[in-house]
């Protein structure tokens, strides 16, 4: 073998080594980038999550201040999904207190609430809303909502309606499996 193939044969060994340590240094580079991008994904989504509930918060909360009676009272979630359904048929005399009494408006209440809570567990669910700040700002209410809202859920998936607020349903079972049972609606 002659120098210049030795030499040869060096440089090249020289260039490989250079090559994979420059492929290592380029590795750490682009897992350094996508860590960055990752913690900036994330800083995005809880910034969209804080400005969708706060661009709807009044709207929410007169929804909510509507349905204050069945949320706050000591009803039974059997009277709850009585009172909505009695809600949708007719403004009849009920035997409930003037309070909750049913109106035609508490069934369409009920619907746009539930179907705003269901939007947010679409958006959790998807990772476009932040699973940390919804549950943080407002895991108790949706499984207080739960709690007295199942019944109606149940009898709203058994109307032709089988994903009526699953997404819902099923956020508050991940959340709190030990609060909710399993006679309550389902979830997909």
């Amino acid at each position: 073998m002659s120098i210049y193939e030795i030499v040869s044969a060096i440089a090249a060994v020289v260039s490989a080594v250079a090559a994979v340590a420059g492929f290592k240094g380029l590795r750490r580079q682009l897992e350094h980038t996508e860590q960055a991008d990752a913690r900036e994904r994330v800083r995005v989504r809880q910034q969209a999550t804080l400005e969708l509930v706060m661009g709807k918060f009044s709207e929410v909360r007169d929804l909510r201040e509507s349905l204050r009676p069945l949320l706050l009272r000591d009803l039974d979630p059997a009277k709850v999904c009585e009172l909505i359904i009695e809600s949708d048929h007719a403004n009849t005399a009920s035997s409930y207190p003037s309070e909750v009494r049913a109106d035609r408006r508490l069934g369409e209440l009920t619907r746009r609430y539930l179907t705003y809570l269901e939007f947010i567990a679409i958006g959790v669910g998807k990772d476009i809303l932040d699973r940390d700040v919804v549950h943080e700002m407002s895991g108790r209410h949706f499984l207080n909502v739960y709690r007295r809202m199942h019944l109606y859920i149940k009898h709203a998936q058994g109307n032709n309606r089988k994903s009526a607020y699953s997404n819902f349903v099923k956020l508050v079972r991940e959340w709190y499996p030990e609060e909710t049972t399993e006679a309550a609606p389902t979830s997909n």
